[in-house]
C-alpha cells in the first residue's frame, strides 16, 4: 500500500478515484484527519494513533473517509458545507469558511468531500508559505 505524504498528489488521485479506497483512507487519515501512524493487522485491517506512541493504547480503526459520508463530513471544520449529486451521475461538495469556497466534483459524496477538504488544505499551506 502506497500512502500518499503530499497532499497535492494526495487530491490529484482522489479527483481520478472511481469509488471507496482503503489506501486513499490512509493517506487521509496521515495527511488531514489527525493520525500520525499507521500499521495493518495480519486480518488486513487498518489502524491508526491520534499520538506517537506505538504499542499503546488508542489504536483506531481507519475511517472510511473515502466511502461514508459520515467519516468524511468529521474532516470538516467548523464550514459551512453542502454535498448532493449532479445529473452526470458524479457527486459535488461545497466547503466554505469566511475567506475561501471550496466547491468540487468526485466519485461519491464522501469523495468529493474528501477532495474539497484536501484543497483547502492546499490553499492554507500555501497562504501560509507566503506569510513566510
Amino acid at each position: 500500500m502506497k500512502i500518499l505524504a503530499n497532499t497535492d498528489e494526495l487530491v490529484k488521485k482522489l479527483e481520478m478515484a472511481t469509488g471507496p479506497s482503503r489506501e486513499l483512507d490512509c493517506s487521509i487519515a496521515l495527511a488531514f484527519g489527525g493520525f500520525h501512524l499507521m500499521h495493518e493487522t495480519g486480518s488486513g485491517d487498518l489502524y491508526c494513533r491520534g499520538d506517537e506512541r506505538p504499542g499503546q493504547a488508542g489504536d483506531m480503526l481507519v475511517p472510511h473517509y473515502t466511502g461514508s459520508m459520515d467519516a468524511a463530513i468529521k474532516l470538516i471544520p467548523a464550514w459551512s458545507w453542502r454535498v448532493g449529486n449532479l445529473p452526470s451521475g458524479r457527486a459535488f461538495a461545497d466547503l466554505g469558511t469566511q475567506r475561501s469556497l471550496q466547491c468540487v466534483e468526485g466519485a461519491t459524496p464522501a469523495i468529493a468531500i474528501c477532495i474539497a477538504v484536501g484543497k483547502a488544505h492546499l490553499q492554507r499551506e500555501g497562504i501560509e508559505k507566503a506569510r513566510k
